[in-house]
């Protein structure tokens, strides 16, 4: 999920980032096929990849990615966020959790 600009300042940040977990959590656990393969009467085949001791690469630690960050610890998963240095103060600090640089966050 993207959001940049003085024209997303009305975004509900908690919203969008339960709006990325849904994302993420479809994508690891396969939810999309897994609910078609049901439908067309087939037996579930995977649960997917648990969330659990996984990294989360986050660019950006705006309002919406501080959000994200924070969800991620409900899954007990890391979380690595990529920021311009002129960004970098407390924020990091306060979430714990560290940035990295743009080659290791999306190796």
């Amino acid at each position: 999920m993207v959001t940049t600009g003085a024209a997303n300042r009305s975004i509900d940040l908690a919203a969008a980032a339960e709006l990325t977990w849904g994302l993420i959590l479809a994508v690891a656990r396969s939810i999309p096929q897994e609910d078609r393969a049901v439908r067309e009467g087939c037996w579930q085949v995977s649960a997917g990849t648990t969330l659990c001791g996984l990294t989360l690469g986050i660019i950006g630690l705006g309002g919406v990615g501080r959000y994200v960050a924070r969800y991620a610890r409900a899954f007990d998963a890391e979380a690595l966020a990529m920021m311009k240095p002129s960004a970098l103060d407390g924020r990091v600090r306060r979430l714990h959790r560290e940035t990295a640089a743009s080659c290791q966050l999306m190796r």
